[in-house]
């Protein structure tokens, strides 16, 4: 079972809510043929607080 997990900022979200997200990631996944559509699991992981290039 593919699970899709979409880690990102929190600040993300103010361009593009999760829903969103979330359905994109799973059309373009069940588009690609490689997985049965039932069994594809996509979620989003937003996070407050992170470092990207130690800042």
């Amino acid at each position: 079972m593919p699970h899709f997990i979409i880690d990102c900022s929190q600040s993300i979200l103010a361009y593009h809510d999760e829903d969103t997200i979330n359905e994109q990631i799973y059309h373009t996944v069940n588009a690609s043929g490689l997985f049965a559509e039932h069994e594809i699991k996509v979620r989003v992981n937003p996070y407050n607080r992170y470092l990207v290039g130690n800042k």
